[in-house]
């Protein structure tokens, strides 16, 4: 009989042998999974440890253009003891930045040359004078810096690159393709911030023990009025905590906002 070479059909099937090393990585895991699970649940529910403060959200929408976008939360900034920026791809270095401007130890005017080519540039240095010396609390919950989700906005094709196509059809083709994938990855992240939202707070708090003593605290995140996905996800969570302004109102959406 000629010998058989290879797997069987029972073989396929057979479950790979699950050894204590294994079955021990598999429950630990399981473990942290669901401890993440209920500390989500416990947090936008409310559910506080002892001496922590209740915690309430506002969302503010702006266009980023100039640095006048910012003055209708100006108010909300003054009330707040936490500030979100908007920032994909940001880093250790430039929550530092944030966090001297917020104290006085830096100005704002040492960034206007270095940054003068930015397109959002009334934007940022509109909030970098607004920050100054506030000591208001910084907090970043976008994609930091080298996460999958970084990498690939780097790579997102943007709509210069219809330009030099001469075929309408082509062109429309590749638009609709580029929308398709900005939006897409606009999903992504912002379920990647909704749920770094619990554990980042929880971070901050450990960190800075004068917020964790206060009985409320007041979180003011600042994004583009792209985003407006990431109120609904906090508003079905708990619709008694979070609310949100816009720069304008009524409030036109428009591609380039």
């Amino acid at each position: 009989m000629k010998e058989q070479v290879g797997i069987t059909n029972n073989q396929m099937t057979e479950k790979p042998a699950e050894t204590s090393l294994t079955s021990g990585i598999m429950s630990a895991e399981q473990e942290r999974i669901n401890k993440l699970e209920t500390e989500t649940t416990a947090f936008w529910n409310q559910e506080k440890e002892e001496n922590e403060p209740e915690i309430k959200f506002k969302i503010a929408y702006s266009t980023h253009v100039g640095s006048k976008d910012l003055d209708f939360l100006k108010k909300d900034f003054d009330a707040c003891d936490i500030y979100v920026p908007e920032d994909v791809g940001w880093s250790i270095d430039s929550l530092h930045v944030y966090e001297q401007v917020s104290s006085g130890a830096i100005s704002p005017n040492t960034f206007k040359n270095l940054i003068k080519d930015d397109p959002y540039f009334g934007h940022i240095i509109g909030e970098l004078e607004m920050l100054y010396e506030s000591n208001k609390a910084v907090l970043f919950l976008d994609i930091p810096e080298n996460h999958g989700l970084d990498v690939e906005a780097t790579n997102l094709p943007e709509m210069s690159d219809t330009i030099n196509l001469e075929n309408l059809e082509e062109k429309i083709a590749l638009a609709r393709e580029i929308v398709t994938k900005f939006v897409i990855f606009q999903k992504k992240r912002e379920e990647y911030i909704f749920v770094q939202i619990p554990f980042r707070i929880k971070e901050l708090l450990s960190r800075k023990p004068d917020l964790r003593r206060k009985k409320g605290l007041k979180v003011l995140i600042s994004l583009g009025d792209y985003h407006t996905a990431l109120f609904h996800m906090m508003y079905k969570a708990n619709p008694n905590i979070v609310e949100r302004s816009f720069a304008k109102m009524p409030h036109n959406f428009g591609f380039a906002a």
